[in-house]
């Protein structure tokens, strides 16, 4: 039993890396050494959609714009119009939400080393249970919660992940109706909607 175990979750982490290798790639650079600009190139394998936005230190949104079908594009992003300080650049694609810290000089961008990466999860329903498949890394908590039809919580934890996370949650439990299962932390917030039939 516990080699059939191993294999499940080697397969599984196999066919993730797979699928992050084969979906693509961006990169993020200063338009020039004396600019308030940068550029986006995105090269994916496959046509996705892409959300760009950008942060202030107090949350507020500046940009928010979305490029469709995007496979191999450069964009550019003036900010010469934003006064100096602390801002998040944030790209959200099917797979992951980056989100990648800047400061805004007089005549410059610069991107801080401390970019942070979150995959988007697997949420599925089996029978009686729910499935729920992500990529964490350190420092990464996410809460874990089931809400009934009310917006009344049914049941919340918290995780504290690093790597793979793989968890089933029984339901069997609960009354019939409709469900919201969701994951979240300050960053993200991903939603399943589920049924229960008895």
């Amino acid at each position: 039993m516990k080699t059939i175990k191993v294999l499940i979750v080697a397969t599984l982490a196999l066919f993730i890396n797979a699928d992050i290798n084969a979906y693509g790639d961006l990169k993020i650079k200063p338009l020039s050494l004396e600019s308030k600009t940068f550029v986006v190139e995105f090269d994916y394998s496959q046509s996705t959609d892409v959300v760009l936005r950008i942060y202030d230190k107090n949350g507020k949104e500046l940009m928010n714009e979305v490029l469709k079908d995007v496979v191999k594009d450069v964009k550019k992003i003036n900010l010469k119009n934003l006064p100096e300080g602390n801002y998040e650049f944030i790209i959200e694609d099917k797979l992951k939400k980056e989100i990648r810290p800047f400061e805004l000089g007089r005549t410059l961008v610069s991107f801080k080393e401390q970019e942070r990466e979150y995959f988007n999860p697997m949420i599925d329903q089996d029978g009686d249970f729910i499935i729920l498949n992500f990529l964490a890394f350190a420092g990464h908590k996410v809460n874990v919660r089931i809400n009934d039809a009310e917006g009344n919580r049914i049941y919340s934890s918290t995780i504290d992940a690093n790597g793979s996370v793989n968890k089933a949650y029984n339901i069997e439990e609960l009354s019939e109706g409709n469900y919201t299962f969701v994951i979240s932390n300050d960053e993200i917030f991903h939603t399943y909607e589920f049924n229960v039939v008895h």
